[in-house]
């Protein structure tokens, strides 16, 4: 629990209350990255995802990996009503190999003619200040690994809708504050940037069909490369929260399964700090007698508010608000949350998306 709290009280010295726009004093190079996107029975999300790409100057490669649905012709008429100019910054591929993200963002990597790499996925809202601000960051500080904020479409202000958000935020932070803190643990694949030259070098961990961000950014921090966070609103890409919790528990599962091929030291510290602090209250609920409870009530107490502190400075950042009461709720069932998915990661095949 000392530890897990020691985690969060660094967090919240280290990131400002605002992000820096100093991105924005570089004129970036159209041709310095390639926006790159695999999709996978996308269809339902196809037409706005070129309809987000079409204004960006950047080249854009696309792969569809073993799509069953009409994701390929929803793309493609799609593009088709596109001007010229735009619909020639776009290439579609297929890969027809192995599939999973990895092997079809390989393809993009090997596809491109740029020496960045810029990826997001295809449910993701983009924007032109995004393109822009990661192009001149790069462009600026050239480093081989760019981390990059991941925020929240909010469809509905339901209960379930706000634990998603609350869970998926709270690991938000907790890629800035490390990366901040000079010990960067946790990387999103759903924005993030990196040098074709450490995509092309690092151990591609074949087993596991995602999970390139997070080896990423473990081969570069082995290597000694720059990595480094653009802490921007403007950097912001949004993406939905799971449909049901069905989706959310299978999501997560999908995470914690390619936890186990992490070796890297500082992510194992900080998942076992987490984890031991998550269940320190349940294990001394369940142990002490009655009239010691108050233990338990004071560690809930003590871990809520530090991580109350936490979400109420992503509130604006990421321009997301949280009632109070959804945030003790989400602590409270966050121990079951957890149990619920490390069972379901045992039986979650390493080739997933």
């Amino acid at each position: 629990m000392i530890s897990y709290l020691s985690y969060i009280n660094t967090w919240l010295r280290l990131i400002p209350n605002t992000g820096s726009d100093e991105a924005n004093s570089v004129s970036p190079s159209p041709s310095l990255a390639t926006i790159g996107v695999s999709l996978h029975n996308e269809e339902r999300v196809a037409y706005s995802l070129i309809a987000s790409l079409a204004p960006l100057v950047s080249p854009k490669i696309l792969v569809l990996d073993h799509c069953t649905d009409d994701t390929l012709s929803v793309v493609n008429s799609s593009i088709a009503k596109l001007s010229l100019p735009q619909q020639s910054l776009f290439t579609i591929l297929i890969n027809d190999g192995p599939q999973g993200k990895k092997h079809a963002q390989r393809l993009i990597v090997n596809s491109a003619s740029t020496p960045y790499i810029l990826a997001t996925d295809a449910d993701c809202l983009l924007s032109i200040e995004w393109e822009q601000t990661v192009l001149a960051y790069i462009s600026k500080h050239s480093p081989s690994l760019l981390l990059l904020p991941v925020g929240v479409l909010r469809t509905d202000s339901s209960l379930r809708e706000s634990l998603f958000s609350i869970d998926f935020i709270s690991l938000q932070m907790a890629t800035i504050g490390c990366a901040l803190s000079g010990r960067p643990t946790m990387a999103n694949g759903a924005n993030i940037c990196f040098s074709k030259k450490l995509y092309l070098a690092h151990n591609a961990n074949a087993d596991y069909a995602s999970g390139d961000d997070m080896f990423l950014l473990s081969e570069a921090k082995r290597l000694n490369l720059k990595v480094s966070y653009c802490y921007t609103p403007k950097a912001i890409v949004r993406t939905y929260m799971p449909s049901s919790w069905s989706a959310f528990i299978n999501q997560h599962a999908r995470w914690f399964r390619k936890s186990s091929g992490y070796s890297d030291r500082d992510v194992i510290r900080l998942g076992w700090a987490t984890f031991s602090a998550t269940f320190l209250w349940p294990i001394l609920l369940i142990l002490l007698p009655i009239n010691y409870q108050w233990i338990t009530l004071s560690c809930f107490a003590i871990k809520t508010i530090f991580e109350y502190l936490l979400l109420k400075r992503a509130q604006s950042f990421f321009s997301i608000s949280f009632p109070t009461l959804h945030i003790a709720m989400f602590a409270l069932i966050y121990p079951i949350l957890t149990f619920i998915i490390i069972i379901r990661a045992t039986f979650k095949n390493k080739t997933s998306w």
